[in-house]
């Protein structure tokens, strides 16, 4: 049996169908809602981390041959790749926001020692 052209068209509606199917499994289901890049017979979908990657191979096999029956392709794959984030970090004790205003405004810890201001307070 000869494999046929998949449209973006069909792929999405397959894809669609698929993450109905798997709607009752929260994690799942959030991971298909991501975004996908098609470049036949490759695609690839964007995830933010690791985590999400152990999630998808719990079910990759199952979608994979849900797109190639869907789609009378063979030639499907599924591929991942992570996507940059930013490394920005968190700030959550008066320290942290202390230092990161003082590295904004120099002029802080000058302030802070005349004022014997205590951040901790």
């Amino acid at each position: 049996m000869a494999n046929e052209l998949v449209s973006a068209t069909d792929l999405k509606r397959a894809w669609s169908e698929f993450a109905e199917l798997r709607k009752a499994q929260a994690a799942e289901y959030q991971i298909l809602s991501r975004e996908y890049h098609y470049e036949s017979p490759v695609i690839t979908i964007h995830l933010l981390n690791p985590v999400e990657e152990s999630l998808l191979d719990n079910f990759r096999r199952d979608l994979t041959q849900f797109l190639r029956d869907r789609l009378r392709n063979s030639d499907l794959t599924l591929a991942s790749a992570l996507q940059n984030t930013s490394g920005k970090k968190v700030i959550y004790t008066a320290r942290e926001k202390f230092e990161h205003l003082a590295e904004k405004y120099p002029h802080l810890r000058e302030l802070k020692e005349r004022l014997g201001l205590d951040w901790e307070f």
